[in-house]
């Protein structure tokens, strides 16, 4: 249980597709009327059974709390992934979830779906049977693929108990898509042994074919029958519209949730339970169809919709990813998030991507995410910050929104093949076109922070290789090149002409003392300690570098005293020496010399001036 209410994480993919989106609907309502609550883990992209390129999006079937849900429900023929259903059937097993699958059949699950092969045997018999067809042919899916060669053998046991001799050549492979299944037609077309009857494997392969003959002049139905299976709305507005048998996807809803009902209430369940799906003849088969006129309206208004719907949209998302790319901190990314006001949504994302100097993308890493994660955005929030947050807890508000009862929806972030953290909608309704826009929106997110992440390390990479050649690797002070480069820069300005300067030279005592007595490690440190010495004391402005080995020099624009800037020096040493515990004390000799920056200065004279008086200095010390 989660927030006292129990739940059922169900695990699927392309929540926006026309079978999944009404599932969801009716599933949830029925879910709802006994106080059960659904999280929902989708992929935005189906895998196509594809087992070596697996999309990186999947890792959000990790982010599954199996200890405290209830019953998970998986739909393995729409996440296409005979290994990544096993491992999450293996997950829930590991912490003792009940787990029932749709359309797919693993160990110790409980199996609900269509029963396909009285669905597509009442098709083929209403074809050759009804309508007296006995030159047939059939467009099947992928050649191997269970659902396809199940079809098949039905569509042969069919036609041989009719008298209909059965041969390879009367199937065709149309790979349940539309450039196979025409490709499948024009063969038929060419062959010139037209059959009276072409029985597809499904609707999207049906419409396809039939537009085919139909371009090449042959009419659907007088001269050939044309039939589909699935139940697609699109098979309504094809020319004929389709005879198909129809895979209510309502119906399938109601017959899991009350399955998994039972589950949760210890009733016995039968390990396979079958929905049957039912015939609905139209017109590509010759018959005549009731007449849905409303029903007919409904599904056009949700085409118009779904292809017209996102034409500003795709430009706005372009926009906000730009924008992310290029903020400056991660709160800009919250705040551009805020500024877009994207709704019914909350952004976490893993601490590790905002740490300064790491390359999150090349850094060895699983791909599970870390307990300790980042409050990207929050809608629930008035405010923009980046709250700390603990992935267990799986969402900010969490109990608040499992009251509205309405699903939890979970996408992926991921670039670069690398995990960065998870959305969740939390929609006040079922309105396709917020759930067509879950996968622009986890995109257009991912994209706006892994190119953020990637430009951040890119500007740190650049920082790092011009302090490199900027800056004395031992000291960090200046270098000799880059000093000279600013200090040229500074001469080039109008408006330091005749402005006073001021240069410090200062020299290391004894230093070949400590090298020969302590090491060299000791003699480095006691130039690191000078330099610290010299940089702090000398005002921000100042170019500070390291002129030789041990010879340290500061060069300061402005009407500055040296002496102060001396005392500073020994005094910082002074302190140092008393609380370091080194068998040595380090001490600097400081000379400096004042002029003014001219167009006739001579550096490197004005340098032997100060360099004149630190041995005056130095001398000094040597005394003492």
């Amino acid at each position: 249980m989660i927030c006292n209410k129990r739940t059922i994480a169900l695990c699927t993919s392309r929540i926006f597709d026309s079978q999944t989106h009404p599932f969801i609907k009716r599933l949830n309502k029925e879910l709802q009327e006994k106080e059960v609550r659904l999280l929902i883990y989708a992929i935005n992209y189906d895998l196509y059974w594809n087992e070596s390129d697996e999309k990186d999006e999947t890792y959000v079937y990790d982010l599954v709390p199996y200890e405290s849900i209830d019953l998970l429900i998986l739909m393995d023929e729409k996440i296409k992934s005979h290994r990544i259903s096993k491992k999450i059937v293996d997950a829930a097993g590991t912490h003792s979830v009940p787990v029932v699958v749709i359309d797919g059949e693993y160990e110790g699950t409980t199996f609900v779906g269509f029963d396909y092969e009285k669905g597509f045997e009442q098709i083929v018999r209403h074809v050759i049977e009804d309508h007296g067809a006995k030159k047939v042919h059939m467009v099947a899916g992928i050649k191997g693929n269970v659902f396809s060669d199940r079809r098949i053998r039905i569509f042969q046991q069919v036609a041989e108990e009719n008298g209909i001799p059965f041969s390879d050549d009367m199937v065709s492979y149309g790979e349940f898509w539309a450039t196979p299944a025409r490709r499948c037609a024009h063969e038929l077309i060419d062959s010139g042994n037209i059959p009276e009857a072409v029985i597809c494997a499904n609707d999207i392969m049906a419409i396809n074919v039939s537009v085919v003959l139909q371009e090449n002049g042959l009419s659907v139905p007088e001269d050939v029958i044309v039939t589909g299976f699935d139940g697609f709305d699109e098979a309504k507005f094809s020319q004929p519209p389709l005879s198909t048998i129809n895979c209510k996807t309502e119906q399938l809803a109601e017959t899991v949730a009350q399955t998994a009902l039972r589950i949760m209430n210890k009733e016995s369940v039968d390990k396979k339970v079958l929905v049957i799906p039912e015939p609905d003849y139209n017109c590509s088969c010759g018959c005549t169809p009731e007449i849905e006129t409303g029903r007919s309206r409904v599904l056009l208004d949700r085409f118009n919709d779904h292809f017209y719907r996102y034409q500003d949209d795709m430009k706005l998302f372009h926009d906000m990813s730009e924008r992310m790319q290029m903020g400056n901190s991660p709160t800009e990314l919250a705040e551009e998030l805020k500024r877009m006001r994207l709704r019914y949504l909350s952004v976490i994302v893993n601490q590790s991507c905002f740490a300064q100097g790491m390359n999150y993308f090349a850094e060895e890493q699983t791909k599970a995410l870390p307990e300790d994660m980042f409050i990207l955005y929050n809608d629930y929030d008035t405010e923009c910050g980046i709250l700390p947050f603990k992935r267990k807890e799986i969402l900010p508000d969490l109990a608040e929104r499992f009251e509205s009862g309405m699903p939890l929806i979970f996408n992926a972030l991921v670039f670069m093949h690398r995990p960065m953290g998870y959305i969740c909608y939390s929609f006040p309704d079922y309105e396709i076109t917020d759930y067509s826009k879950t996968a622009s929106v986890a995109s257009t997110i991912s994209i706006g922070i892994g190119g953020y992440i990637n430009i951040r390390y890119q500007q740190y990479l650049a920082e790092k290789v011009a302090t490199m050649y900027r800056n004395d690797l031992l000291t960090g002070l200046l270098n000799r090149v880059a000093f000279s480069n600013l200090f040229r820069q500074i001469r080039n300005n109008e408006q330091n002409a005749g402005k006073p300067l001021l240069i410090i030279m200062a020299d290391l005592d004894r230093l070949k003392m400590i090298n020969d007595n302590f090491g060299h490690d000791a003699g480095d440190l006691a130039i690191k300690t000078a330099a610290k010495a010299l940089r702090q004391s000398c005002p921000e402005e100042a170019l500070c570098l390291r002129y030789g080995g041990d010879e340290l020099l500061a060069v300061i624009i402005g009407d500055y005293d040296a002496e102060p800037i001396i005392e500073k020096i020994e005094e910082y040493l002074k302190v140092y020496n008393r609380k370091s515990g080194l068998s040595f004390q380090v001490i600097l000799s400081c000379g400096a010399y004042r002029t003014e920056l001219t167009d006739d200065l001579d550096f490197e004279a004005a340098v032997r001036c100060a360099d004149e008086k630190m041995y005056e200095r130095k001398r000094l010390h040597k005394k003492v």
